[in-house]
């Protein structure tokens, strides 16, 4: 496969091919160390480069904007058109077939997962429950992909879950200052992230799915507790967005 290439690629071989030529020739027949230091030094900054191209992803940021934001409108055309006005409920992977935590958006607001115990489908329409109303739209969300790149599963602790909120805001995808689990109890998480740069337009999905910044704690909480889970509560107040989880069951 061809690999994806960069101006950080293209300037790494102008650097080493430079640098290559340059430092031999000035040791040899100029002997100037100094600019057969330069030319090491051409080198190194060549190997760095390359290993900057190497690292970049293959699609850019706005190209995975725009992925995302198509994504999300389709949902929202597909949720308005069966109108559905239930908040989504966050499963952990061990209660879906993927093997990842995915959004279940319930036909009717009365949720009663008691008797979710176990995977469901893969499937866009499920079947959650005995009774007939107990139907819904399984979908998977930007936590859902966030949680997936998550080496070990999070521990079900406040410490567990800070930790791997914050390796995927401020780590993997940059788009946060800090992470902070304030209060845990059985029944609730409640999570503050500092100065979020993560951008969004103001869909009408997020008012049943959450922001894609809630549906990442969301995931990941889910995945956690190894529970349902729900966004109870997303505020913003000076730079600090505080997200609630309220924990199903």
């Amino acid at each position: 496969m061809r690999r994806h290439r960069n101006v950080y690629y293209y300037l790494a071989i102008v650097l080493l091919i430079a640098g290559g030529a340059f430092a031999p020739t000035s040791y040899l027949l100029l002997k100037s160390i100094p600019l057969t230091a330069l030319g090491g030094s051409m080198l190194i900054l060549g190997a760095v480069c390359l290993s900057l191209a190497r690292s970049l992803p293959k699609v850019s940021p706005e190209t995975g904007g725009m992925l995302l934001e198509a994504g999300v409108e389709n949902i929202a055309t597909l949720v308005e058109e069966l109108g559905l006005r239930s908040k989504a409920v966050y499963l952990p992977s061990s209660l879906t077939a993927n093997g990842q935590p995915q959004a279940l958006l319930p036909l009717s607001p009365n949720v009663d997962l008691s008797r979710l115990d176990r995977a469901l489908p893969q499937r866009l329409i499920v079947k959650f429950g005995p009774q007939a109303e107990d139907i819904g739209l399984l979908v998977s969300t930007v936590g859902s992909v966030s949680a997936s790149r998550l080496e070990a599963k999070p521990n079900a602790t406040a410490d567990g879950i800070e930790s791997s909120l914050t390796y995927i805001l401020t780590g993997l995808l940059d788009v946060a200052d800090s992470v902070s689990v304030v209060r845990m109890d059985e029944g609730e998480i409640e999570v503050e992230v500092s100065h979020s740069r993560l951008d969004y337009k103001n869909a009408s999905i997020y008012e049943w799915l959450g922001t894609p910044l809630a549906s990442i704690v969301a995931s990941i909480a889910a995945e956690a507790v190894d529970k349902p889970v729900a966004i109870t509560e997303e505020r913003h107040n000076k730079g600090i967005t505080t997200i609630k989880i309220g924990v199903l069951r």
